[in-house]
């Protein structure tokens, strides 16, 4: 089981870990929620309820030992997570899934747009010949997609950058979920480039798309 191989032994005080209460904490842990007394409570069923405060313990100390796993793994690569850090949206444990799921060798990938369409962050051509064609966006690497997505709305409600603006003028013109989708695709083709010349993020300033003309919204 993938969860048990991570190092999250629900098994240890859930008999049934396929059980309706195992299965809605598999569920928490895979959306990311904040382990706490309160959701565990949400999720744990008849008898189970007494043993909230022991499946808390378990859970955090657990979650612990794997974070510290992760920054094992990581230490061969902290000149990398530094440089991630640096873009904004992009925390250490995104910047852990990014190196777990794309790498650092960027020559695998034809080119910054066939990384993003590897991820499932780039709509195809939406015209031809006049007639529109679907926006819809492959499905790619869900996982990775969910976790800049989450980076994406990071940004959005963090300080004013270059790619906050971003996120807001396709939000403008397509929508809440277009401009998620956007600015995923923008985060990978920033990373494409970063990781190709060995460069570091140069935050160019919230007026950047102000002070260009005809900026094409998925150019970095």
């Amino acid at each position: 089981m993938v969860i048990q191989n991570a190092g999250i032994k629900l098994t240890s005080v859930i008999k049934d870990i396929y059980g309706k209460s195992g299965r809605a904490l598999l569920y928490a842990l895979v959306k990311n929620r904040p382990i706490t007394e309160t959701l565990i409570l949400e999720c744990v069923y008849t008898t189970l309820r007494r043993k909230v405060p022991q499946l808390l313990e378990s859970l955090e100390k657990q979650l612990v030992e794997v974070e510290e796993t992760i920054n094992d793994y990581l230490v061969p690569y902290e000149e990398y997570v530094e440089r991630l850090e640096e873009i904004p949206g992009i925390n250490r444990r995104t910047a852990a899934v990014v190196l777990a799921e794309v790498g650092i060798d960027m020559s695998v990938f034809l080119s910054s747009g066939h990384l993003a369409s590897w991820a499932g962050a780039s709509p195809g051509n939406n015209q031809s010949a006049g007639k529109t064609r679907s926006k819809r966006v492959g499905k790619g690497n869900s996982y990775l997609k969910k976790v800049l997505a989450q980076g994406a709305l990071a940004v959005s409600q963090g300080k004013p950058t270059r790619i906050q603006a971003f996120f807001f003028r396709v939000r403008r013109n397509a929508g809440h979920k277009k401009s998620v989708v956007a600015t995923v695709h923008l985060l990978l083709r920033i990373i494409y480039r970063m990781f190709s010349d060995q460069s570091r993020y140069d935050e160019l300033g919230e007026s950047y798309l102000k002070n260009r003309k005809n900026t094409l919204i998925y150019n970095c």
